[in-house]
Parts: C-alpha cells; sequence; structure tokens
C-alpha cells in the first residue's frame, strides 16, 4: 500500500514538472533573438552583406540591420496592424497600414512563415496585392526550421510585375528571453 502511495506521488510530482515545461517553452517560442548574416541581391548580382538582428516577440517583429560596427541603420517593425520602417540612413520614419495591403493579414500567420518548428514544405508562400515572397530552403537550426532564402517581388498594375531580389540567410545564434 505504502509503495502505490509513493509511486502516485512521485508520478504527481514529475507529471506538473512536464506540464511547466511545456508552458515554459510556448512562451519562449514568442520571445527570442536571431542573429544573422543576410545578403540581399537583385538577379544574380552579389548584393550587400548586412549583419542582422530578428527579434519575435508575441506582439511583433522587430528587423535590424547592421553593415558596419554594429551600428544600426534600419529597423522595420511588424504588428498586427502596422509597418513601421525606420531608415536612419535617409533619417526617414514612415508607417504602413497593413488593412489597406493585406485585410485577412495575422501576424501569427506570418510568423508561421517565418518558424516552423517541424518542416512541412520547403518552400512557403506569402502574397497580397502588392507583394509577393518565397520562404524556401529552410535548415533546422536549435529545434527550430528556418527559411534560408526568402524571394520576392512588388505586384505594380501599372508597371507590371518586378525583377526579383533575394535575401540569403545565413543564421548564426538564437537566444531565448526567459524574461518574458
Amino acid at each position: 500500500m505504502n509503495r502505490t502511495i509513493v509511486s502516485l506521488a512521485i508520478l504527481l510530482i514529475t507529471s506538473c514538472q512536464i506540464f511547466k515545461k511545456n508552458i515554459d517553452s510556448k512562451r519562449q517560442f514568442n520571445n527570442f533573438t536571431i542573429h544573422a548574416n543576410t545578403n540581399i541581391a537583385q538577379n544574380s548580382i552579389n548584393g550587400v552583406r548586412i549583419k542582422t538582428k530578428i527579434n519575435i516577440l508575441r506582439d511583433s517583429i522587430i528587423v535590424s540591420a547592421s553593415p558596419v560596427l554594429g551600428i544600426e541603420v534600419f529597423r522595420l517593425t511588424i504588428t498586427n496592424d502596422t509597418i513601421h520602417i525606420d531608415n536612419k540612413l535617409q533619417h526617414k520614419k514612415n508607417a504602413l497600414a497593413i488593412s489597406e495591403m493585406d485585410p485577412r493579414f495575422k501576424l501569427k500567420n506570418f510568423k508561421k512563415l517565418i518558424i516552423n518548428e517541424k518542416l512541412k514544405k520547403d518552400t512557403m508562400r506569402y502574397e497580397n496585392n502588392y507583394l509577393t515572397s518565397l520562404f524556401t530552403d529552410y535548415v533546422n537550426k536549435n529545434n527550430l526550421f528556418l527559411p534560408q532564402k526568402i524571394i520576392f517581388w512588388t505586384n505594380n498594375m501599372e508597371q507590371g510585375v518586378s525583377e526579383p531580389q533575394s535575401i540569403n540567410i545565413d543564421y548564426k545564434s538564437i537566444k531565448y528571453d526567459h524574461k518574458q
């Protein structure tokens, strides 16, 4: 009888610990920073290499670019309703209403294009009236699948489809934020 009670107590204690870990891992999935080197190219011409920091937060994605000495020259913040662009080289700030570009846009769905816990497809597509993007060549980095290449082009009704541009990404590290 005592063995049964001890066994049940141990099972109860260890199962509670397992549930705690699952809750923590979901929280971490929404709060982490990715450091990467990116190469932005148009056509087959070699492009610009930039150090990139991508913060994936619960309510936003923040991408900052630092080409030289870690000095941030560009910041892009995506939320459910707005895209904020801060071009520090040209001292310009812009904000775009996402509802005008894509009324069906949801940040959590956009995150699923970028980050997958399992490799579902090797190429994912995002499209709206102004832009088409392909997220491809997914790689496993710290048990997350991330695209190594993003190909995009604009859909301008007056001028037709623009030349495709590509962003090649070399992931350096992923750091989880345990504070939130």
